[in-house]
C-alpha cells in the first residue's frame, strides 16, 4: 500500500513539473491587421465662401516605427446640408494634403478623414474628424 501510494504522489509530481517547465508558443511577427493607426488632420478653422479649404492627413503606426499605406478619404459635410465634398487619394506614409471642392454653403461643417488600409497589411484602419466654419465674402 505504501508503495502505491509512493508511485503515484512520485507520478503527480513529475507531471506537474513538465507542466511548469514547459514555454509559452512562439510568435511570428505581426499578423493583418494588428498595428493601431492614428491618423490626424491639419485642416483651418475658417475658409470663404467658395474657396476651397486645403486638409493635410498623416497616418502614424501606434507603437511602431513602421509606415502605413493605404487610401485615404475625405468628406466634408455640411450640418445640415449634407455632403459637400468627397476626395480620395492613396496614401504612401507622408503626410497627403489635398483641397475640398469649392464650399457654397455657409455655415458648420464636419471634416472626417478615413484610413482605409492596403489589402493584408499589418494596419488597422482609422478615422478622425474636425469641425470648420465657412464664413461670408467681405
Amino acid at each position: 500500500m505504501k508503495k502505491i501510494l509512493a508511485g503515484t504522489f512520485a507520478t503527480l509530481m513529475m507531471g506537474s513539473g513538465m507542466v511548469a517547465l514547459t514555454s509559452a508558443p512562439a510568435t511570428a511577427g505581426p499578423y493583418t491587421g494588428t498595428v493601431e493607426t492614428s491618423t490626424s488632420i491639419d485642416a483651418p478653422a475658417k475658409v470663404r465662401k467658395g474657396a476651397k479649404a486645403r486638409i493635410c492627413v498623416t497616418v502614424t503606426a501606434v507603437d511602431s516605427d513602421t509606415r502605413p499605406k493605404g487610401r485615404i478619404t475625405v468628406r466634408a459635410m455640411h450640418g445640415t446640408k449634407g455632403l459637400q465634398s468627397l476626395k480620395t487619394k492613396d496614401y504612401r506614409g507622408s503626410t497627403t494634403c489635398l483641397r475640398t471642392h469649392r464650399l457654397k454653403k455657409i455655415g458648420k461643417y464636419t471634416v472626417r478623414v478615413h484610413f482605409d488600409r492596403k489589402a493584408g497589411s499589418i494596419w488597422k484602419d482609422s478615422n478622425q474628424r474636425v469641425d470648420m466654419k465657412v464664413t461670408r465674402r467681405r
